[in-house]
């Protein structure tokens, strides 16, 4: 982000399938123009409001609990409306004892872009928080989310700094390492695509891109973007900001599930790659996706390359975590080149409700 300065607060303790949208991304430049708030509207800190959305679907009670008490703890400064969207099928009630946080209960089995949606139709402010249910923020989030709104006017969108709980070697960090190493960086910058995780987005930006994508597994947010990503204007009004820095809780930590879950990742990002922003699909380097071992070869040196290009904070961690990383590359890999074969030979939707229960 060339020519900012921003002053941060940052925590020193932890260094569809479905028929695809047809966009005209010229139109929506033009609706961004007018829709746009002012810079009025947001020159005193405290007349800017905004809407988080955490989606849940079997997050352990411990882990939400902290998720909320991190949001709770910096409520008091600023004005903020919290929703929980929880689709589980046995939704905690203990939790709902929080007088300041609105928990929604669909009754059906709801995925993360459906669920952040639903959540997002229910809030009003001008800026929308989306942040995972295993995630907590670190201190000083909203005063950066200021420092970035009165610093960048016309931003239409930011992610920030995902830290992992556990800095030591494992699997846990290795995995964590290899999904979010795009969003380790120690410096600010334009970003190529938006993690839902941790995103903070004008409403009005939002709602014209029509949300995530209701049906699809994974990759929703990735293929946010996709109707404006030939339009450089609007490219250079989405950032990364360190100081929206947010903390992965450590939760997954047993090596069978960790496989599994790369192999999920995998699998669905190749099936969904030809859907994509075309400067994201990976189908299209032919040579690369004919060969597991090659594709995980070229995915753990883009990994390597993009860390020491963006500063990660966890170089070292990389390195010393380096055989891991290369073996869920290949897990990965071998999945993704399995996703995009059977992407290309769909001829029915898929039944999502055989592969979840609902309630």
């Amino acid at each position: 982000m060339h020519g900012a300065r921003f002053k941060f607060v940052i925590n020193r303790r932890q260094q569809s399938y479905g028929t695809w949208r047809i966009f005209d991304y010229q139109k929506i430049c033009r609706d961004l123009k007018y829709s746009l708030p002012s810079i009025e509207r947001i020159r005193f800190n405290r007349k800017v409001d905004f809407s988080v959305v955490v989606p849940a679907y079997r997050t352990p009670d411990a882990l939400l609990k902290r998720c909320i008490d991190s949001i709770l703890a910096q409520k008091d400064q600023y004005k903020i409306e919290i929703v929980i969207v929880d689709s589980s099928e046995s939704p905690s009630t203990h939790l709902q004892s929080y007088r300041d946080v609105r928990f929604i209960f669909p009754h059906k089995r709801m995925l993360a872009g459906e669920a952040r949606n639903f959540g997002a139709k229910q809030t009003t402010a001008e800026f929308l928080i989306f942040l995972d249910s295993d995630c907590v923020w670190n201190g000083g989030w909203l005063h950066n989310a200021l420092a970035f709104i009165k610093a960048r006017p016309n931003g239409l969108a930011a992610n920030g700094l995902i830290l992992f709980e556990n800095s030591h070697p494992s699997w846990a960090l290795s995995l964590h390492l290899l999904e979010f190493h795009e969003f380790l960086s120690s410096r600010s910058q334009h970003q190529r695509f938006l993690h839902s995780g941790n995103l903070l987005i004008r409403r009005s930006f939002f709602e014209t891109l029509g949300g995530f994508m209701n049906d699809w597994l994974a990759c929703e947010d990735i293929a946010l973007l996709k109707a404006v990503h030939n339009s450089e204007k609007v490219r250079n009004e989405i950032y990364f900001v360190p100081g929206l820095s947010i903390t992965h809780l450590e939760h997954l930590t047993n090596p069978n599930m960790i496989h599994k879950k790369v192999k999920f990742m995998g699998y669905w990002r190749g099936f969904y790659d030809s859907e994509l922003p075309l400067a994201l699909q990976i189908s299209k380097k032919r040579l690369l996706t004919r060969s597991a071992p090659l594709l995980a070869i070229a995915f753990f040196g883009i990994i390597l390359i993009r860390s020491l290009r963006l500063r990660s904070i966890y170089l070292a961690s990389l390195f010393w975590n380096a055989p891991r990383i290369f073996w869920l590359s290949y897990l990965w890999a071998t999945e993704f080149i399995m996703g995009a074969k059977h992407s290309k030979n769909r001829s029915t939707p898929l039944n999502l409700d055989s592969l979840f229960p609902t309630r």
